[in-house]
């Protein structure tokens, strides 16, 4: 857009989040490349992942038993490692210029006053998206805290005559 400013706020219920935690982790880059490859190898669709020095997480979608079978694997790999899952929802503000400063502390306060922790949020240097992880029973009230305050509110977004 012209003007820097969110335009859709869409989101996917059922994501798994899928954490690897393993002290054995750090600097080698072998792990993460046969982390990858079973990734890859389980049919599930990343979202996005995030990491530190031994924590990797994975946001996925796919089915129950695509997400057992991967679960399975990588304990195989790496039986030193503390694996689990969670059920998530992910909910995002998207626009093609979301360099507003303050806007992801916005998004953040709206989720709080609607009551939605986050477990996790993603924003790239990009700043075309800013990804939202919340609990899966929270999706619907994450979508609409964030369109209130960011497209209903936003003073970016003018009434426009269309007909």
């Amino acid at each position: 857009s012209q003007t820097p400013k969110v335009e859709i706020i869409a989101g996917a219920r059922n994501v798994w989040a899928l954490e690897i935690f393993d002290q054995d982790m750090v600097g080698d880059a072998q792990y993460a490349q046969r982390m990858n490859d079973l990734v890859l190898e389980s049919g599930v669709r990343v979202l996005t992942k995030d990491f530190n020095a031994n924590t990797v997480t994975h946001y996925m979608k796919g089915n129950k038993r695509r997400i057992n079978w991967l679960m399975d694997r990588l304990q195989s790999a790496y039986p030193d490692a503390d694996i689990r899952v969670e059920k998530l929802a992910m909910v995002s503000a998207i626009g093609s210029d979301l360099k507003i400063p303050g806007l992801l502390q916005k998004a953040a306060g709206a989720l709080s006053s609607a009551g939605v922790n986050i477990q996790s949020v993603h924003q790239a240097m990009r700043q075309v998206d800013m990804m939202f992880l919340v609990s899966d029973a929270d999706y619907g009230k994450a979508v609409k805290a964030l369109h209130e305050q960011l497209i209903e509110q936003s003073a970016s977004w003018t009434d426009q005559q269309t007909a």
